[in-house]
């Protein structure tokens, strides 16, 4: 307890705004505009985007998806317990960019500031993918290099621009996702292996979801910072649930050789309409579901259940149902 009480009074005194201002320097509508947009690595919105293009694209074995999640669940939980356990704050109200409206739930402003999360997971995403690109040949060591940097500075950039994270967030967010990103580098086709192996495979998921949900410092449904640990587990649960056969996945492959833009466009589109019908439908069954807990701690414990296995049900789907099966069997 003293060493944690240490720890946070020299971080404490570590905290300042000179970064904020700094960045806060080049300030302009087209910049506010995009910063305010384009760093949604820690928004359930932009997985649910990106790993449908990942799955039905760019990698049909949801390889990359898995291990792009496998990072961020990783840096999410790390990066989240610390700003839980140290509650460092924020830059005050004067610097947001984007402050939530009147009488709106605060998001992100409500939670501790030290270290940033969209910084750990910026550099853990980037490395993934240049790990990924490598592989398949269409990355060189130097561009995979210059993705990673680009990616990150201009993640970290915008922490500081935003004003929702000091210099020594974004510099303790960089630091967790060098580390996390090095053991994914590493184990990531290990831990791989175990996540798709049947029955052993749903233990494992099942077994994250435990793990954050004791270990986690303040495991409250209030607690975004809490939530997002399993938004994130959910989603990689159930891509690796999900995961094809090689046989299916052969199919896949030969259908994108030979598949148009125009036909990708709309097997896409149809894919990624049937994708937020069934998160819609699953979310309100299980809200109905809620409903009938009663109030107090058991419902909060059954909102977070909810919405953890609305996420494991919308992945599991992506990663199963390629929207040119789904098509064809739609006559389209």
């Amino acid at each position: 307890m003293g060493q944690g009480s240490t720890v946070r009074s020299w971080l404490g005194k570590q905290v300042g705004w000179r970064g904020v201002e700094w960045a806060q320097r080049c300030r302009s509508p087209l910049l506010d505009a995009w910063f305010t947009h384009s760093p949604l690595l820690g928004n359930e919105s932009m997985y649910v985007l990106l790993c449908p293009l990942m799955a039905w694209v760019v990698d049909p074995t949801v390889g990359l998806a898995r291990a792009f999640l496998l990072g961020t669940v990783l840096a999410t939980f790390v990066n989240n317990a610390i700003k839980d356990i140290l509650d460092l704050p924020r830059p005050p109200a004067k610097y947001h960019v984007d402050p939530p409206a009147h009488g709106e739930p605060g998001g992100i402003y409500e939670q501790p500031g030290f270290p940033s999360t969209h910084s750990a997971n910026a550099f853990v995403s980037g490395l993934v993918v240049a790990k990924h690109g490598l592989g398949a040949g269409w990355l060189t060591p130097t561009s995979a290099g210059v993705l990673v940097l680009l990616h990150t500075s201009q993640v970290v950039f915008s922490r500081l621009y935003m004003g929702v994270h000091s210099l020594c967030d974004v510099t303790g967010g960089l630091f967790i996702g060098v580390g996390v990103g090095g053991a994914v580098w590493v184990l990531a086709d290990q831990l791989d292996a175990l996540f798709v192996t049947p029955i052993l495979g749903l233990v494992a998921v099942l077994a994250v979801a435990a793990g954050i949900a004791l270990v986690y410092p303040k495991p409250a449904a209030a607690n975004t910072a809490f939530t997002e640990c399993l938004i994130f587990a959910g989603l990689h649960g159930g891509l690796c649930l999900g995961t094809p056969s090689p046989a299916a996945v052969n199919q896949i492959n030969a259908h994108l050789s030979r598949v148009g833009g125009g036909r990708l466009a709309l097997e896409l589109l149809v894919g990624g309409v049937l994708t937020l019908v069934l998160r819609q439908c699953v979310s309100s069954f299980g809200k109905m579901l809620v409903a009938a807990v009663p109030g107090g701690a058991s419902r909060d414990k059954a909102s977070v259940v909810r919405e953890y296995t609305v996420l494991v049900v919308t992945a599991a789907f992506v990663a199963r149902c390629h929207p040119s099966a789904v098509c064809a069997s739609l006559g389209l």
